[in-house]
This record gives structure tokens, sequence and C-alpha cells, in this order.
């Protein structure tokens, strides 16, 4: 049985969106030889499908931690842009999902096809069918991809891949000067 492929939404520093499929590939591709890339009409934005998940992609990308990835985001469930009442429609069944979960905030990638009004009515819906709480360490990620919009929820900050870069860089001036480093 095939494994279940996972999509991520990753952000590159723009226009080095080939040199990022070349790191991710290289990062991935030991772990999930199936790994596939795939560019947007958005410059910065690449797609990841992989049968990793999160946990197991950052840990991958922690062995050889690309320099032009600024952010990966985990997908939870993505909805066409088509029209307002599809795209109202489809976040209220993908938000049923979530059941009790609780976020913090709701953080925008980019507005890309959403315009204003795809935002607000996102920010009015997420208001209505998620629970908020100031206290969770949990954020609603939405980012437009061509011609839908994703949505994922994640840990506060984990997102970051400078935070991985910034870990590798520490072990390894750590053990060139000679000293001991705690994990």
């Amino acid at each position: 049985m095939a494994a279940v492929r996972k999509k991520y939404v990753i952000t590159t520093r723009y226009g080095k969106e080939e040199f990022a499929e070349r790191e991710l590939g290289d990062s991935v591709f030991p772990f999930d030889e199936n790994v596939e890339i795939h560019r947007t009409r958005f410059g910065g934005v690449l797609v990841l499908y992989t049968s990793l998940n999160l946990d197991e992609l950052l840990r991958a990308l922690s062995t050889h931690p690309p320099a032009t990835v600024e952010r990966v985001v985990k997908v939870d469930f993505c909805c066409k842009i088509a029209s307002v009442s599809e795209l109202s429609r489809c976040l209220v069944n993908g938000l049923r999902g979530f059941g009790s979960e609780r976020c913090s905030d709701i953080l925008f990638g980019r507005k890309g096809a959403l315009g204003d009004d795809g935002v607000r009515l996102i920010v009015n819906v997420v208001r209505n069918f998620l629970r908020y709480s100031k206290e969770s360490e949990l954020v609603l990620h939405v980012e437009p991809v061509n011609d839908e919009v994703c949505f994922g929820i994640m840990k506060r900050g984990i997102d970051k891949v400078a935070r991985i870069r910034a870990k590798k860089i520490g072990i390894i001036s750590h053990l060139l000067k000679g000293k001991k480093y705690r994990y």
C-alpha cells in the first residue's frame, strides 16, 4: 500500500526557487525517494509532496538545512478560490475537521489571488468556526497557492526554517571550537 502523500507550502527567497528545489530535493530525497517539488505561479512559493509527516520533514531539513528556504507550512486542507460561496462552504467543512483545536492567531503568507474580500471572508469564517485562545501555541496558516488557498494548523514559529539553520550552525561552531554541544 502506498504511503499517504502530504502537502507542504514552501516559501523561498524571491528568485531562488530553482536553487531551493535542488536544496529541498537533496535534504528530503534520502528520506523519501518519491518526493515531488512543484513551482507555483507566485515567485518564492513552492509546493512539496512527500510521505513524511511534519516532524520527519523538519528532521530531514535539519540534516542539510536549505539556505534559500524561509518557511515550511503543513497543509491540512485546500479550497478553490472560484467563488465566494464555494470558498466559504469549503472553509466551513475544512474547519469542522479541527474539532476542538484552539488557535491564537491567523497568519497569512500573502494575499495572492484572495484579494481584500477573500481575506475578510476567511477571517470572518475562521472566527465563527475555530476556537480562539490567547494561550494556545497553535496558529492557523493561510497560504494562497495558484487558484486555491491552503490552510494548516501548526505550532507558532515551527514553520521558520531559519531556526533549523541557526541550530545547525550553532552545533557546528561548537564542534569546531572543541566544545561539547548540549541538544
